[in-house]
């Protein structure tokens, strides 16, 4: 079988003649790593321009945007100012579920490709289907390659993933072992293999599944590493052999970030994304803050007024895929908080989001009026009892229920201090109930959270 000739550029092996799919995509990778350079001015510039295009689709193809198009005072021909945009009524997802097929486009522009349907994975039970155009998935795909990149992992060696599996071909004890790290670079650079495992698998089946494929980087949910980093430690079994983890999916606690420094020596690195709109903020390599995407969303983060927020403040995530013109979601709460951040002083001109806050559901509110994503005290809670997960849900606005896994029942003296820890910790003498469970049941998306309100 005939083999494109490589040759080297800093760090990897590119073909020297690469095959169509391969130079499209090694092209729009190298779009995406010079324009995250250009000043915010021109990146801000640019993206109104696509979405003046996107909504010119919107009105001729999907007529249900018309009459929220025509009220924020835009029609077809008209510049869609910042003004006219914010006008836009924002689409919650339970009106975007209830639109189901009459947000799909009726057709595409040339070269968008066929659609593909999805669904995202319903942590609360609710579904919310979408479509993608092959574009958006070929874009989507460059995107998985500048994050490989920016992460500077070396594709010759072995990657490891934990996460959903949808296809159900990953089960416990062995998952499944690919040849290469998958379509995003097989065709463009040599890879080691990609061990795939899919994350419902028990804690203790997965570390020993990871000491048996020994790869050097790793990909999993938050809260899924944290319980992983526990039972390693709890078990005394070296993680050692891992040169680089990567986290999506979820909100990364601090202190999670904390135990992967202090563990391996550098840093944890993140990628703030959604099924339904595709990466929207990528942690910047020289800090642990994100760097907003701007050449796939337009993303707003706004108070409880919905005017957009400042550096050092929290707010709701609102986002448009500008590249999807299948079935387009304009102004989307995707549901999560973030806080914005102030420009970075690596030079790139993307907007900045200091941390992604998670979730309303992740809120906690007190009976003094103060409502913040909480902070547990993980560290403690684990010094204190051989806690194997645990998770912390109020269940009233002065009662928090405290699950615990443990190998054993804990006498009344440790549960006292767990108490006393998690009143310390969220600032207020909630009534505390522990309880001790077999298990804590993953969301639909195969995922912990490891604080739920049920307010």
């Amino acid at each position: 079988m005939y083999r494109i000739p490589f040759t080297r550029v800093p760090g990897q092996l590119v073909p020297a003649v690469p095959a169509p799919a391969a130079a499209e995509r090694l092209a729009l990778r190298g779009q995406l790593e010079a324009s995250q350079w250009w000043p915010a001015e021109v990146l801000a510039e640019l993206q109104q321009v696509q979405l003046g295009a996107l909504c010119e689709h919107v009105w001729e193809q999907v007529p249900w945007y018309r009459d929220r198009l025509a009220e924020a005072g835009w029609a077809p021909g008209r510049p869609m100012t910042t003004d006219c945009y914010r006008r836009l009524p924002i689409l919650r997802r339970e009106e975007a579920m209830a639109a189901g097929e009459a947000l799909r486009a009726r057709t595409l522009p040339e070269g968008h490709g066929e659609v593909s349907a999805g669904s995202t994975s319903g942590s609360t039970g609710r579904s919310l289907r979408y479509w993608v155009s092959e574009l958006a998935r070929r874009i989507g795909s460059a995107f998985h390659l500048h994050i490989y990149c920016l992460a500077g992992w070396d594709f010759t060696r072995d990657l490891a993933s934990i996460l959903v599996d949808k296809q159900g071909v990953a089960a416990a004890p062995e998952g499944r072992t690919y040849p290469d790290w998958g379509p995003c670079l097989a065709d463009l650079y040599p890879s080691g293999r990609h061990h795939f495992l899919a994350a419902m698998t028990d804690i203790d089946d997965q570390l020993d599944w990871l000491q048996r494929r020994r790869p050097a980087y790793l990909q999993t949910y938050p809260s899924n590493l944290a319980a992983l980093l526990e039972r390693a430690a709890a078990r005394g079994l070296p993680l050692d052999f891992l040169q680089g983890i990567s986290t999506l999916g979820e909100q990364v606690p601090e202190a999670l970030r904390e135990r992967v420094r202090a563990h391996f020596g550098w840093p944890l690195f993140d990628v703030y994304s959604a099924s339904e709109v595709g990466v929207m903020a990528i942690q910047c390599p020289s800090h642990e803050h994100y760097h907003v995407q701007t050449a796939n969303v337009l993303l707003e983060v706004l108070d409880e007024q919905g005017r957009p927020c400042g550096p050092g403040q929290t707010g709701e995530v609102v986002v448009t895929c500008l590249n999807n013109f299948a079935a387009p979601l304009l102004r989307y709460a995707i549901g999560d908080f973030a806080e914005v951040g102030a420009g970075c002083d690596c030079g790139r001109g993307q907007p900045v989001l200091q941390r992604i806050r998670g979730r309303a559901r992740n809120m906690l509110r007190r009976p003094d009026g103060v409502t913040a994503w909480p902070s547990f005290g993980t560290a403690a809670l684990h010094r204190a009892a051989p806690i194997r997960q645990f998770q912390v849900v109020q269940t009233a606005i002065d009662r928090i229920e405290l699950r615990l896994v443990c190998d054993r029942p804990l006498p009344a003296d440790t549960q006292r201090e767990l108490v006393a820890i998690l009143q310390a910790s969220l600032g207020y003498p909630f009534q505390v109930e522990i309880r001790r469970c077999d298990r804590i049941e993953r969301s639909a998306g195969s995922k912990y959270e490891d604080f739920l309100s049920l307010l």
